[in-house]
């Protein structure tokens, strides 16, 4: 057997070895949120519309809108300001 084969690496027994670094555990705020209020809207139909009918920004609230996917309605939720691509969606079918 050649003598570069015969040796091995030896490790440390396990006491001495070193100890790898947990990832830190975060504990998740504890906010309160406020309290869910249903408030009619009539006649408004835009999200811009409704913000400024609330009087906040876009960005804080939720767009629900509902597509059929292979006939059965789907649920998609949207924060204010942002959009939903129509044609993304429809590029995969199941999803949409």
């Amino acid at each position: 057997m050649p003598s570069w084969l015969a040796t091995s690496v030896t490790t440390p027994p396990m006491s001495k070895r070193p100890r790898r670094a947990r990832p830190l555990q975060r504990r998740p705020r504890q906010r309160q949120l406020p309290a869910v209020e249903n408030v009619a809207t009539p006649g408004k139909r835009t999200i811009e519309e409704v913000s400024t009918f609330l009087g906040c920004k876009p960005q804080g609230l939720v767009k629900t809108l509902i597509y059929l996917s292979d006939g059965k309605p789907v649920a998609v939720l949207v924060r204010g300001d942002r959009a939903v691509n129509d044609h993304q969606g429809q590029a995969r079918p199941g999803l949409l």
